[in-house]
């Protein structure tokens, strides 16, 4: 599968200009990371981990990548959680 080099959508217009894709990646990393923050205070439970960040900048860098499936993300954490536990 091959990526578009004018994304898609939102992303299209931001991508022409010069570093506006990767400051728009940026932005939503940022935003989905606070959100994900607020609700681990809220709910007194950690729900930001080491992974998340860079899973997340994936998501909205490439979202068309094979890499960025849904699946591989869960797969991918829950091999991480389980050699966390292991060791």
């Amino acid at each position: 599968m091959t990526e578009h080099p004018t994304g898609y959508g939102p992303l299209r217009k931001v991508q022409q200009r010069r570093g506006g894709g990767a400051a728009y990646a940026a932005v939503l990393a940022i935003v989905t990371l606070a959100i994900t923050g607020v609700v681990g205070l809220l709910v007194k439970q950690p729900w930001l981990f080491p992974s998340l960040g860079p899973t997340v900048m994936l998501f909205f860098e490439s979202p068309k990548q094979h890499s960025s499936r849904p699946l591989n993300t869960i797969v991918g954490h829950v091999v991480g959680i389980a050699a966390g536990i292991t060791c």
